[in-house]
C-alpha cells in the first residue's frame, strides 16, 4: 500500500496546497500577458496549460480519495459550499486494512 493510499487526507490537502496556487498564478500571467499585447503570445498559451493540468490534477485527485475512501461521487458537490472541502477531509477512510 503506498503512502497515498495510507494517508488519503494528506494527499488531498498537498495537492490543493500545491496545484491550486501555481494555477492561480499562471492564469493571472496568462491573463495579463493577454491584455497586454493584445494578442497570444508563448507565454500566455503555456500558463493556459499549466493551469489546465493544475485544475485537472486537483479534480482528478479529489475523485481518487473519494472513491479510495469508498464514497459515492455525490459528494464531489460539497466542493461548491465555502469551505466543503473540509466535508471530504471529514469522511471515514473505509480502505485501511486491518495490522496485524
Amino acid at each position: 500500500m503506498s503512502w497515498f493510499s495510507r494517508h488519503l487526507n494528506w494527499t488531498l490537502v498537498l495537492t490543493w496546497l500545491i496545484c491550486a496556487p501555481i494555477g492561480v498564478v499562471a492564469s493571472n500571467v496568462a491573463r495579463y500577458t493577454v491584455l497586454s499585447a493584445l494578442e497570444v503570445s508563448g507565454t500566455a498559451i503555456i500558463s493556459l496549460i499549466i493551469t489546465l493540468v493544475c485544475g485537472i490534477l486537483v479534480w482528478w485527485a479529489t475523485i481518487w480519495v473519494i472513491r479510495q475512501k469508498r464514497r459515492s461521487l455525490l459528494h464531489l458537490f460539497w466542493l461548491l459550499l465555502p469551505l466543503g472541502f473540509v466535508a471530504i477531509l471529514v469522511l471515514k477512510n473505509h480502505n485501511k486494512e486491518k495490522v496485524k
